[in-house]
């Protein structure tokens, strides 16, 4: 089962619910707080976490500067669409487990982009 990184801009709902369903999830704000991007990429590649992120810098980060690390799972939705987003996160974790390592995963309520790393 993948273990997770949230960062900082990941509503904090998000971590209690993949928490609430059982998966291991290291929330930066409660022992990182303050970190930079690059170093939130070096901690989870270090721990082999699939980070997860409301923040769009990451995908520049790898695809630009060529920062490598475990996986990413960026996460687009409107404030409305919390529910939907954490059902569909939980879904598509469930279903892609260990295949989730390698790949920037692009998620909305409705559409989902693999793309590897």
């Amino acid at each position: 089962m993948p273990e997770f990184l949230a960062d900082e801009s990941l509503d904090y709902r998000i971590v209690r619910f993949l928490r609430d369903n059982k998966f291991k999830i290291i929330a930066v704000c409660e022992l990182y707080s303050g970190i930079t991007d690059e170093e939130v990429l070096k901690l989870a590649g270090d721990n082999n976490w699939i980070l997860l992120t409301e923040d769009s810098d990451f995908g520049r980060w790898i695809f630009s500067y060529g920062l490598k690390n475990a996986g990413v799972i960026f996460l687009r939705y409107k404030k409305e669409e919390l529910k939907t987003i954490k059902d569909t996160l939980l879904e598509i974790i469930s279903r892609y487990e260990e295949h989730l390592y390698g790949k920037f995963v692009t998620l909305s309520p409705h559409k989902l982009r693999i793309r590897s790393l």
